[in-house]
């Protein structure tokens, strides 16, 4: 299972680029499409995983703490992706316009590549390593995010949907549409699921170290 590690992690790296590349296509602006956290979520990912591969296939593996946290953290980002867009955005996308769901592009950034990395993370992930507080550093990306978008739209950049401008990615970010209250509100809820979701992996994590300790207790 070790021996495969690096091409499982370069597996997802490529079903990442790929999918961030059939979306880069059809873009009519390269900047505005990688300016949305699900691009820049698979890219992470992507540009990750090929490192962590790259340190594998020199026999010099990279597992430590750092290793350990950013792995958790771009997993968790990228789950958020998949769950967000198929339980909020998918559904007020109406057919015929301009993101087609289901489609290969939206396939690959929005549920191959984030079922991947989640079945990485446990099958690959070091059991027992992980601490309570590590949940609290999957607020990161979104922080990051953000402070991403500020200078985007500093600099001019907007978001262009059935050929109307915004400088909001996602609808539940849109204060003139929603108020400061609605988005704030919004934004709690999504940060709550980054932490719930955190607090899920950390669960799992104890409970397949758990199971890993019985079947060893079985064995001798």
């Amino acid at each position: 299972m070790r021996k495969a590690r690096p091409y499982v992690r370069l597996l997802i790296a490529l079903c990442a680029l790929f999918g961030i590349f059939l979306n880069l296509i059809d873009a009519d602006n390269v900047l505005e499409m990688l300016s949305y956290y699900t691009i820049q979520s698979n890219l992470l990912i992507a540009v990750f995983f090929i490192i962590l591969a790259w340190f594998d296939l020199k026999r010099t593996p990279w597992e430590d703490a750092w290793s350990r946290i950013l792995t958790f953290v771009f997993t968790i980002g990228i789950t958020v992706t998949m769950l967000v867009f198929h339980v909020l955005l998918a559904p007020t996308i109406e057919p015929g316009g301009d993101y087609v769901v289901n489609g290969l592009p939206d396939l690959f950034v929005h549920t191959i590549t984030p079922l991947l990395a989640i079945v990485h993370w446990f099958v690959y992930s070091k059991k027992g390593a992980m601490k309570a507080t590590d949940p609290l550093f999957t607020w990161l990306q979104p922080i990051d995010y953000v402070g991403y978008l500020v200078f985007y739209n500093l600099l001019g950049g907007r978001f262009t949907w059935n050929d109307v401008q915004s400088p909001f990615p996602y609808f539940f970010l849109n204060f003139e549409a929603y108020g400061w209250e609605g988005v704030l509100q919004w934004t709690a809820m999504i940060l709550l699921l980054y932490l719930v979701l955190g607090f899920l992996f950390y669960f799992v994590d104890g409970l397949l170290l758990y199971l890993e300790k019985r079947r060893q207790d079985v064995r001798s």
